[in-house]
């Protein structure tokens, strides 16, 4: 594996969720990206949907050889993303020297990574990247910055086995926050000095990055996310996976009429939303009298009642706000002391009826979806660039790594 922060020969950004998998071609001519090819590929596996483990080796081996098969791609180079618990990122601040080798600059950057790292050395793949020299000085003077990222060996391992499988060349493992950064750096209409919080809602992570100047702050992933608000719908409804996605999609978070009620089943957690949480959910909807019986009118032959199938959706999405505003929270009281500027949106979640109204609501800032595909050249019709947009953020990202002339 190249080193994080490395380039690398051309490669497709493959993006591997648990809900399907994304492939993006790149490329460059000049200061112009061009999109050659994109996949949006869901994953299917029955029985693995039954036990909500989408994300099975065989759907995604499936998912990869069809894709292949289909379009006739011949690169199978790859460069693609980690997420999760057993990624860890940090900024940290090691004493400036001058002109220091590059021997004592990896010591002492690993000495002070140890602190932040709940893992032995030994078992992670580690690498950093020098931010430069901090506003704030330390005891000894200044103090220089710098971004860590520790990823579990055996989360890596398994990633890079898969594809192998598949019979891909994976050429670079990013962290799939970072990939969203990227995308975002490079695509995005930014303002100068300005904090952005890019929270992107797949099926079972939701992560969030804040990004400053091109420059990754702060980044944390949360385990919870879409699946939740569906397999809450199915226990509400009394429906199948597919047909609660479906009215997830139609209904989502209703129409926005200035602040709604909320039912007030907020679950507390640390850094990482605990793994039963649907059920707790399920048994706080059961205990309010939702998840005795389908909601009124939720049959085959009509549809739900919006207002309380957007009251679970706003619950779920409520506990998903309130990690978020702890992540602005610490950033602005104990990184770099100012707000959040705007909150950027994307992942399949992002694409919910009036997510971003919701968001501008509960945490009181301007939020919008992200447009990796406004400053590439492609030949994508305006509705085709919304629809995509939010799905192909990390792979763009990921693509971007490697695009050139």
């Amino acid at each position: 594996m190249e080193r994080l922060f490395g380039r690398s020969r051309p490669a497709l950004g493959l993006d591997i969720g648990s809900h399907s998998v994304k492939l993006v071609e790149l490329e460059k001519t000049g200061d112009q990206y061009e999109l050659k090819r994109w996949v949006v590929h869901p994953l299917r596996d029955e029985a693995a949907e039954e036990k909500a483990l989408a994300r099975s080796r065989e759907a995604i081996l499936a998912a990869l050889k069809d894709i292949y098969s289909t379009h006739g791609i011949q690169n199978r180079r790859v460069v693609t993303a980690v997420s999760g618990e057993s990624v860890i990122v940090r900024i940290i601040t090691i004493p400036f020297i001058p002109n220091q080798d590059e021997q004592m600059l990896q010591l002492s950057i690993q000495t002070e990574a140890r602190d932040f790292i709940p893992f032995d050395m030994a078992d992670v793949a580690f690498d950093f990247q020098l931010l430069g020299i901090s506003e704030r000085s330390g005891e000894q003077g200044q103090v220089q910055e710098v971004l860590i990222v520790a990823v579990k060996k055996d989360l890596v391992d398994s990633h890079v086995h898969l594809l192998r499988e598949a019979q891909l060349e994976p050429c670079i493992v990013d962290v799939g926050a970072f990939a969203l950064v990227n995308a975002y750096a490079e695509c995005s209409n930014q303002i100068s000095g300005e904090s952005a919080a890019l929270v992107n809602i797949g099926a079972e992570i939701t992560s969030i990055a804040i990004v400053k100047d091109n420059a990754t702050r702060f980044t944390r992933d949360l385990a919870i996310a879409g699946r939740n608000l569906t397999n809450a719908l199915m226990s509400y409804l009394g429906k199948t996976r597919e047909e609660a996605e479906r009215i997830k999609a139609e209904t989502g978070l209703g129409s926005r009429k200035g602040e709604s009620e909320s039912l007030s089943l907020t679950i507390e957690g640390n850094q990482y939303a605990q793994p039963d949480i649907v059920s707790d959910v399920t048994k706080a909807l059961e205990g309010l009298g939702l998840g005795d019986e389908p909601v009124m009118g939720a049959t085959d032959s009509g549809p739900a009642d919006q207002g309380r199938v957007a009251e679970v959706c706003e619950q779920i999405l409520g506990d998903i706000t309130s990690e978020v505003k702890r992540s602005l929270l610490f950033y602005e009281n104990q990184l770099d002391g100012e707000p959040i500027g705007r909150i950027i949106l994307s992942g399949g979640t992002a694409m919910l009826p009036n997510l971003c109204p919701f968001f501008e609501e509960t945490l009181g800032v301007k939020t919008e979806i992200i447009r990796p595909l406004d400053k590439i050249n492609h030949q994508l019709s305006s509705e085709e660039v919304d629809n995509l947009s939010p799905l192909l953020g990390v792979a763009i990202g990921l693509a971007l790594r490697s695009a050139t002339r």
